[in-house]
């Protein structure tokens, strides 16, 4: 990923964690280089580190609602890991690029990968002096 993929992957995180917090959820963000909050599965034990944790306390306890999964460009080498997030009984959304959407739809249908929802995002890069 480039230093420019980097910075719109991060912004398009931060701007779905602060939406999630207005709604009142609990947000816990894992940037590529600093993965924090893990979601352990209860088959095998392994951790996965999605981009975003939304939570909700019901009863005293903190439950995992939805795991979201930013992504910049879509390939099959992500079937795994996407595969690896859908496991679980939480919502499962995909963010990906308008222009990756069909290309994404396309592996999950391919894969059998339950995703609840592929959500778009389009970022304008305005150039100095325009």
């Amino acid at each position: 990923m480039t230093e420019i993929e980097q910075k719109q992957h991060d912004y398009v995180i931060s701007v779905l964690a602060d939406k999630w917090m207005q709604m009142g959820f609990n947000v816990y963000v894992n940037f590529p280089d600093i993965k924090k909050f893990a979601i352990v599965h209860k088959e095998g034990g392994e951790k996965i580190y999605p981009d975003l944790i939304i939570t909700r306390e019901m009863n005293g306890k903190e439950k995992v609602e939805v795991i979201i999964e930013v992504e910049i460009k879509i390939s099959n080498s992500l079937v795994g890991k996407w595969q690896k997030m859908a496991k679980g009984r939480s919502m499962f959304i995909l963010v990906v690029p308008e222009e990756e959407r069909e290309k994404a739809e396309k592996i999950v249908k391919e894969n059998g990968i339950k995703v609840d929802s592929i959500l778009t995002y389009s970022l304008k890069v305005k150039k100095e002096g325009t």
